[in-house]
């Protein structure tokens, strides 16, 4: 997951794709991949690496651990900013985030404030776990 030649965003994107599908094969989980492609070449750090693919690590150990879905649905997208949502068709969360009494949740709630971002949860339908992170690096080209 840090390999330093993968330093881009979009190789962490793609390096996620391949890890969700691998996943969720393994676990026999039906699985609806959307990755934008056109993202801009930024350079992530290695804080930025490990971080966004830890949130979204956790977050797919959970559909898996105690979601009970069948189906789940991941969605990265670039719009000023990496946006990447995680919906199962599972049992959600009773009692919201704030229920749980794992570290998981709080856990992707601090990378994603120390990554400058956002998480909200949703469990209205299922589970929906909404990331963005603003990523702003000023010698970086676009595609």
């Amino acid at each position: 997951a840090l390999n330093s030649s993968a330093t881009r965003l979009d190789q962490r994107i793609g390096y996620i794709t391949d890890h969700a599908y691998l996943y969720y094969t393994q676990h026999r989980l039906a699985l609806k991949m959307e990755a934008q492609h056109d993202v801009p070449a930024l350079h992530l750090s290695t804080g930025q690496r490990r971080d966004i693919f830890l949130i979204v690590k956790a977050a797919l150990h959970n559909v898996v651990q105690h979601a009970h879905a069948t189906s789940v649905s991941i969605r990265i997208q670039w719009a000023d900013g990496l946006h990447v949502t995680i919906h199962d068709d599972g049992t959600g969360m009773p009692h919201g985030p704030a229920g749980t009494t794992g570290n998981g949740i709080r856990t992707m709630q601090r990378r994603a404030t120390t990554l400058g971002g956002t998480i909200a949860f949703d469990s209205s339908s299922g589970t929906c776990i909404s990331l963005f992170v603003p990523i702003r690096n000023e010698s970086s080209t676009t595609p």
